[in-house]
């Protein structure tokens, strides 16, 4: 299953959310409320003209019941990802279900990054449940971008993302 939404184009009240459904039992909120401030500041960093690049493919289920229980919160979630397919700089795919796209990735979420620098090697994030886990292993990173590529081919298109997201956000109000 891809990852919920990528949390550098999540609405303030879906990092909190986000951070609290994460959190292990009885962990102060405190903690939760300082990953949600981070991930808005990674927020402004992609919000910037000439911010990094993110590909991302979002569940659909995920899309459908978000960690958020406010209708309003839901819908500000829905547009700030509707104006993340905006940005040139970003591409949103929403994954089909496995019934029409015959793959199933069946790991943790996961973020691939590559640097501008070509002698940094491309890093492969695994966002596990207490913590991420940053990997530079070779052939751990390609086996995920072989991952990532049968997603993004099995997903939707990326020009089709706002309309589903409208879709989305029409059959919750």
């Amino acid at each position: 299953m891809p990852p919920p939404d990528p949390a550098a184009a999540a609405d303030p009240a879906y990092a909190l959310s986000a951070a609290l459904a994460g959190l292990l039992p009885g962990a102060a909120y405190e903690r939760a409320a300082a990953m949600a401030s981070l991930i808005t500041v990674r927020q402004q960093v992609l919000d910037r003209q000439e911010g990094p690049r993110l590909w991302a493919v979002l569940d659909r289920t995920a899309l459908l019941d978000p960690p958020l229980s406010r209708a309003e919160d839901r819908l500000a979630q829905l547009d700030a990802l509707t104006a993340a397919t905006k940005q040139q700089h970003i591409a949103l795919q929403v994954a089909r279900p496995v019934a029409e796209s015959g793959y199933l990735y069946q790991g943790p979420p996961f973020t691939l990054l590559r640097f501008a620098d070509p002698a940094s090697p491309d890093t492969l994030v695994l966002h596990l449940l207490h913590a991420p886990v940053v990997i530079e292993d070779r052939r751990r990173v390609e086996e995920h971008q072989q991952a990532f590529a049968r997603l993004s081919l099995s997903a939707l298109p990326v020009d089709s993302t706002a309309d589903v997201l409208d879709e989305i956000r029409n059959s919750t109000t």
